[in-house]
């Protein structure tokens, strides 16, 4: 597997959001991708606001919560989200139809070495990804 540099969100729910943030403040590109603008300013809002909360309380210094911030980026579809990104993290509601179509797009367009990883409660990996993406580059990942 490639070195990940570039991490994909796709879902700016709590969830989402929350991922996103982790992967900025460890230094990743990250882009955050919701189809609803109301979602991505929110995420927006919300991740400014827990960095700053971060800073005031002793965890982060400003400069490095500005440079957490700074490393976020934010689309409005999944082509966008993931073209450049080398790890794809779904982020989504948890609806069968909704994940197999985010991948299956996502197959269509995605680099050579990409790895997926659908954040799983309730689906098995292989319903979400069957024949959507080849197995090596499938994770699961669970997120509390």
């Amino acid at each position: 597997m490639a070195e990940v540099q570039t991490i994909a969100v796709i879902g700016a729910g709590r969830v989402g959001r929350s991922i996103a943030q982790v992967a900025a403040r460890g230094c990743f590109r990250t882009i955050l991708e919701d189809l609803l603008p109301n979602a991505l300013r929110r995420a927006e809002t919300e991740i400014r606001l827990q960095l700053d909360r971060a800073v005031e309380s002793g965890k982060f210094s400003a400069a490095a919560a500005n440079a957490a911030f700074s490393r976020l980026e934010f689309a409005g579809s999944v082509e966008d989200a993931a073209r450049a990104a080398d790890l794809v993290i779904e982020a989504g509601p948890e609806e069968l139809e909704s994940k197999i179509e985010i991948f299956t797009l996502r197959g269509k367009i995605r680099r050579r070495g990409t790895t997926r990883a659908p954040q799983r409660s309730q689906r098995r990996m292989t319903e979400v990804s069957p024949g959507t993406y080849p197995a090596p580059h499938r994770a699961g990942m669970q997120v509390e």
